[in-house]
């Protein structure tokens, strides 16, 4: 059954002609919020662009075109656009002046807000959350982050001095209660340095599976 159809009201955006949505019937989002049959939606410009099916909704001056896909519980809302073939699903929300487009694709509890692109092959899911002017591409995977990926200096430098701590107290470990010498690590006897070394050897590592970092200048 239809859940909205497309009304004369139009943008022409990126070459493509949409049309606002209006509710032909009333249903609840996840977060308990009803949309009442008559109530006007955001942009589309086709119906394959949002599903009939599920409670995902569209919002305001919100944008969905091309061959994008938004189903699912999804909130598109604010000036946000997704377009291209990016799919947004799930639970995920995307809204400020955020986009994503390309191949990429945002789902489960994940959020995409501010300024923040997510395009090419990027994959944004479980509770991640992107923001500000962050820009996600490739073939990069953010998964249940605890905590916003942006490019503040000031809040990732402290997300990094968290990981030297952790990397600082594991060692410290090591050394008090290890018959291992310090010295087969191959590193310097210096904990800082020790440190220093561990957690690029991790970052490295992480880097080789996929893993994504925010913003560090080279003298962190």
């Amino acid at each position: 059954m239809k859940k909205y159809e497309l009304t004369e009201e139009t943008k022409f955006v990126y070459g493509h002609t949409l049309y606002r949505i209006r509710a032909v019937r009333s249903f609840t989002l996840s977060s308990s919020e009803k949309i009442a049959k008559g109530d006007l939606g955001g942009f589309v410009e086709k119906e394959n662009n949002l599903s009939h099916d599920g409670n995902a909704w569209v919002f305001g001056d919100a944008k969905v075109c091309g061959d994008a896909k938004v189903y699912g519980n999804v909130w598109v809302f604010g000036d946000a656009e997704v377009y291209g073939n990016a799919e947004v699903f799930g639970d995920a929300k995307v809204y400020g002046d955020a986009g994503v487009c390309g191949d990429a694709k945002v789902c489960g509890d994940a959020k995409v807000f501010g300024d923040a692109k997510v395009f090419g092959d990027a994959w944004v899911y479980g509770n991640a959350e992107v923001s500000e002017d962050t820009k996600v591409s490739g073939d990069v995977r953010i998964k249940d982050t605890e905590r916003t990926i942006h490019n503040d200096k000031k809040t990732n430098m402290e997300y990094w001095d968290n990981i030297e701590n952790t990397v600082e107290d594991a060692i410290k470990i090591v050394k008090e209660y290890s018959d291992v010498e310090i010295s087969q690590f191959k590193l310097e006897e210096n904990i800082t340095d020790i440190v220093k070394e561990a957690t690029e050897v991790i970052i490295k590592r992480l880097e080789e599976i996929g893993g994504k970092f925010p913003y560090v200048d080279e003298n962190y």
